[in-house]
């Protein structure tokens, strides 16, 4: 009733997903004739049959459509990056949010997705992150054994041995 999954107006909005979580909209219907709004006959819904019914939903699918599109980008931002742990300037947004009761939120008549400079490309070879688990104890004698100072320079060092003697 809301949009989700329909084409309407040269406008195409996809099923819910879980992406689009954090999207919320909300309508009010007012009107001095209450014979006019798109109440079901019981008043516990919508007659989604009526002339306003129908032009809330083109607005509503208007208003959503840069909002999904933010979701997408926001999506493919967290899973093109090299680097699961940093954060692209998309994400960095949304994370800094601040949320605020309903009541209190700004409100705005279109939502423009926000202009955000691209993150640089990397300079150099291009880094894999490799994570494994094996037992602490055996861990502890091999940092011991490479004088290492972290566990991250455990697996770089194990790393490097293996690549010298079996690779290069």
């Amino acid at each position: 009733m809301t949009g989700w999954d329909s084409d309407a107006d040269n406008i195409s909005i996809p099923g819910f997903h879980p992406q689009y979580n954090n999207l919320r909209g909300f309508a009010y219907f007012d009107s001095d004739n209450p014979a006019r709004l798109p109440w079901n006959t019981t008043k516990t819904g919508l007659n989604t049959d009526t002339p306003v019914y129908r032009a809330a939903k083109l607005q509503m699918m208007q208003l959503m459509r840069p909002v999904i599109d933010f979701f997408n980008r926001l999506k493919d931002e967290k899973q093109n990056k090299e680097d699961p742990e940093q954060k692209g300037p998309l994400e960095t947004l949304v994370d800094a949010a601040q949320s605020v009761p309903v009541e209190e939120a700004e409100t705005r008549s279109v939502f423009t997705l926000p202009v955000v400079k691209a993150a640089p490309k990397p300079t150099g070879p291009v880094m894999q992150k490799i994570q494994y688990e094996v037992p602490f104890d055996k861990v502890l004698e091999v940092k011991k054994v490479l004088g290492a100072a972290s566990y991250k320079d455990v697996g770089i060092g194990t790393f490097e041995y293996f690549y010298n003697a079996e690779v290069d």
